[in-house]
């Protein structure tokens, strides 16, 4: 589905202006350039496929390029990075994936309200996971019993 949000959100231009190998900016298929960046994740080139994202972002496709750049840098162990992609985002699923870079980071207070903030929004799928990351944070600072009731 992000796939396809990220292809219409490009679909109108036709193409996008990435960068290339050299550095330069090129005008490419925008419908390549999703796939590439997916496939560049699948294959777990993580530092190439968030430089896929964030060129995409920069190119029209917008939040969910934004969001999977910062996935990207997250998983990758790239905290800093992935903030920096991240701070604007105010999606459930970002506002998820910041509690996660904020918890890993050790900064405890950003990382309980980013994940509410997550949870607010009441998306299933996504309330479920920061739920999850919730008892996660209350684990880490010795809340066993609370985690225990938010994994109820």
């Amino acid at each position: 589905m992000l796939s396809l949000l990220l292809a219409l959100g490009l679909a109108q231009a036709g193409s996008a202006v990435v960068a290339d190998a050299s550095g330069m900016r090129v005008e490419a298929d925008a419908q390549g350039l999703v796939e590439g960046a997916y496939s560049s994740l699948a294959a777990r080139r993580l530092v190439e496929a968030a430089r896929q994202f964030e060129s995409l972002a920069d190119s029209g496709a917008g939040d969910e390029a934004l969001y999977m750049a910062g996935l990207c840098w997250y998983e990758a162990g790239e905290l800093r990075r992935a903030e920096a992609v991240l701070s604007s985002q105010k999606s459930p699923a970002a506002l998820n994936l910041r509690g996660l870079v904020a918890m890993e980071r050790g900064e405890s207070a950003q990382a309980l309200s980013l994940l509410k903030g997550a949870m607010a929004f009441k998306v299933d799928a996504t309330s479920l996971r920061a739920e999850l990351n919730l008892a996660r944070w209350q684990l880490n600072e010795g809340q066993t019993l609370a985690a225990r009731d938010s994994a109820q």
